[in-house]
């Protein structure tokens, strides 16, 4: 489906159910079950589902795919997208985004994208966030599972669950869970690039679970990626978070529970229990990174917090 103007999709009602249904195509681009290009979009009550956005590579030579959102891509002149209470699952992109893509490019702040009770699971991507991938704007996401989720590249990839790009200004978990998803390099729940010169995202997770992702090399749950250069994240846990047998199966590795690279770390009620890694089990801090307590305090189960 390509829509490049407002749109909205909602399930009909099946007893005392809204049941819609967006499944198996396939795009040799981007969006293989929807592909959002500007305007406003509304999704809700549906089964995204069995999508897939593929570009092919017919010689064999491994070529980066380009291929975006396997089950739903929000273009950069969307200016707001919710979606609620709608089921992404099984959707595949052999480049980034296997649930969901928001894209970058172009002029403007980019899409404000919001994820209200939304189960996301059992997606892959080949390079990013084989569940969401927000490449620009913001995103809030409520109450919303997201779970099996695999960036499967050959030899390298981050974000199993969330991949925030470098030009995301802002975002939320509120009451939600990041589990079991993994990832071949780094941020096997939550991969946060480093953002542009000029931008100091706010990302906060309050009342969520990061629990039960893999990675290779850093942060098993959440990784903030390092650089010399660029913009500053502010990472809040709060609200009764909780970062928790998150595990780094790599030589070396760093930040079972949380790898923080740059910016800053405030805790205001988390708990780091039981995870994994070489160095830095709870936690990793790397040299010129800070951090700041609440009232509502951090607790460590079996975990270490490595300042670098």
């Amino acid at each position: 489906m390509y829509v490049n103007g407002d749109l909205t999709i909602r399930g009909i009602l099946k007893g005392d159910v809204w049941v819609g249904y967006v499944a198996n195509n396939k795009a040799t681009a981007s969006g293989g079950g929807v592909f959002i290009g500007a305007g406003t979009a509304l999704i809700e009550d549906t089964f995204v589902y069995l999508n897939e956005a593929n570009t092919p590579d017919p010689l064999g030579m491994g070529l980066a795919s380009t291929a975006l959102g396997g089950g739903v891509f929000v273009g950069n002149q969307v200016a707001t997208a919710t979606i609620n209470r709608t089921k992404i699952n099984n959707n595949l992109s052999t480049g980034t985004g296997g649930g969901v893509h928001i894209q970058d490019g172009g002029e403007g702040n980019g899409a404000s994208v919001t994820l209200d009770h939304c189960p996301i699971y059992g997606n892959k991507a080949r390079s990013m966030g084989a569940g969401v991938a927000v490449m620009k704007g913001t995103l809030n996401v409520v109450s919303s599972n997201i779970h099996h989720n695999d960036v499967e590249g050959n030899t390298t990839g981050w974000g199993g669950g969330v991949y925030v790009g470098e030009r995301v200004t802002a975002a939320s978990f509120f009451n939600s869970t990041i589990a079991a998803n993994s990832a071949v390099t780094s941020g096997g729940g939550v991969w946060i690039e480093v953002p542009a010169t000029g931008i100091n995202p706010a990302i906060t997770l309050d009342n969520t679970w990061v629990v039960g992702n893999t990675a290779a090399e850093q942060g098993g749950g959440i990784a903030v990626a390092w650089a010399e250069a660029g913009g500053s994240v502010a990472l809040v846990l709060k609200g009764n978070t909780l970062i928790a047998h998150n595990t780094l199966t790599g030589i070396g590795s760093a930040g079972g529970g949380l790898y923080l690279g740059r910016g800053s770390l405030t805790l205001d009620g988390a708990t780091f229990d039981t995870n994994e890694a070489d160095w830095g089990d709870g936690v990793f801090a790397a040299t010129g990174t800070q951090w700041f307590m609440g009232p509502g305090g951090v607790s460590y189960i079996d975990d270490i917090w490595y300042d670098e």
